[in-house]
């Protein structure tokens, strides 16, 4: 895939920005990024529906939450994993006016224009509060430090994009098989676009690999800058905490928030 200059021309070829979200569990299963659905369906025609590793298309992608060209803090995990009652049972008792703030917030993210990690109470119920768990050590400093109760302003210095952006229940097989042996898919090639325009934002974010530092690794070659990227120690735990990142690498999470 092409190497794009600005954001603006990346933003045209982003096969995710097609997407129509408007159920949060649609059984046709037209979840995919544009033009690699022959790649997408041949894989999963090898993996039956008992195969962890099969992917969920009946849930929306999410290989980005918030806006990696705005974030101070970028999150790097492998995938969207799948818990039954939260991304099958829970749409399903939602209100109708949660569901559509819920698949805009998606929308947004999938277009790359949303502006929050954690933008509502819909979104943090539906991503089973994996998320605000894992960074409720730093809303407290940072709540703390400000002297505010607010949430969103927090939230809004951080962005998470995944590996691979389809739900699955365990990270997916090589696709190079089914993709002219090329591993990685389409939508895996835009997201190290994205990654590299989003680096040299004037921001300067910091880059946090959280889990599949390997992947990542063969993904992105050394496009991260060195200086800016944390990896995680403990890849199983993906709180953002002192004891599970340890001290020099919680230091600069802390000054990149501003929070010592």
């Amino acid at each position: 895939m092409a190497t794009y200059r600005t954001i603006q021309e990346l933003k045209k070829h982003n096969g995710w920005a097609k997407l129509n979200v408007n159920v949060l569990w649609d059984k046709s299963g037209k979840y995919i990024f544009e033009g690699e659905e022959d790649i997408i369906r041949k894989y999963n025609d090898n993996h039956p529906e008992e195969n962890r590793r099969r992917l969920i298309l009946k849930v929306p992608p999410e290989p980005f939450w918030g806006n990696p060209f705005k974030a101070d803090i970028i999150i790097l995990s492998k995938n969207p994993g799948y818990v039954e009652h939260i991304n099958k049972w829970l749409p399903k008792m939602l209100s109708a006016e949660s569901t559509k703030e819920i698949c805009e917030e998606k929308e947004k993210s999938l277009r790359l224009e949303s502006d929050c990690l954690m933008s509502s109470i819909g979104v943090k119920l539906l991503s089973d509060m994996y998320w605000v768990n894992s960074l409720k050590d730093l809303l407290s400093r940072y709540q703390t430090k400000y002297n505010t109760k607010d949430e969103k302003g927090f939230y809004q210095h951080f962005a998470l994009v995944q590996l691979n952006g389809y739900t699955s229940k365990e990270y997916p097989d090589s696709f190079a098989k089914y993709n002219n042996r090329d591993k990685f898919l389409p939508s895996q090639e835009f997201t190290k676009n994205v990654l590299e325009l989003a680096k040299d934002q004037p921001q300067k974010p910091l880059f946090i690999i959280m889990r599949g530092e390997d992947k990542w690794k063969e993904l992105m070659g050394d496009s991260l800058p060195q200086e800016r990227t944390i990896v995680n120690p403990h890849p199983i735990n993906q709180y953002l905490t002192q004891k599970n990142l340890g001290d020099d690498n919680y230091d600069k999470i802390l000054t990149q928030l501003k929070l010592k």
